[in-house]
């Protein structure tokens, strides 16, 4: 998959939130990137064996209340650069115009946050096991709402406090 063989990418993301590779349907996992989407594919090792996943009520709860708690910390700091706030069917979709995107969602297989961002690409977070049930990221850079507290106060040049919605 190119960027260049889906022009409207943004609409696919929200209306479907995942893409399957034909042959294998295995999920394809998308990247937004300023203006443009880039596609990676991801394999059957990416998901977690069964003695490291939580219960799949667990996940559900924690990923959505995660996701909700972000939204309503967004909505009510009542951003001028904010051209849309949509937190629908695990998705919560952060639209700051021209700077660009930022996407979460929840992926029920791998029982992870993925995260993308205008500034850094895709990331991925997973509970912490003994970390109280916190989003770390899978490569060690931190939790899921200091991360976006982080890249979204570089971007608008101003302080974003999002962290408590773990």
């Amino acid at each position: 998959w190119r960027s260049g063989m889906l022009r409207h990418c943004r609409p696919l993301i929200h209306a479907h939130g995942l893409l399957v590779a034909p042959k294998t349907r295995l999920p394809i996992v998308h990247v937004v990137s300023g203006a443009c989407c880039r596609w990676q594919r991801w394999s059957a090792s990416d998901i977690p064996d069964e003695d490291s996943k939580i219960p799949n009520s667990q996940f559900e709860t924690l990923a959505e209340s995660t996701l909700q708690c972000l939204h309503a910390k967004i909505e009510a700091m009542n951003l001028d650069a904010l051209e849309e706030l949509e937190c629908q069917e695990g998705v919560l979709s952060i639209d700051l115009g021209d700077s660009g995107v930022f996407l979460l969602n929840k992926h029920y297989l791998t029982q992870q946050i993925w995260y993308s961002s205008p500034i850094s690409g895709a990331h991925y977070f997973a509970v912490g096991q003994t970390s109280s049930n916190r989003w770390l990221h899978t490569g060690g850079k931190g939790e899921v709402c200091g991360f976006l507290s982080s890249e979204m106060s570089r971007l608008l040049q101003m302080e974003v406090d999002l962290t408590g919605c773990q």
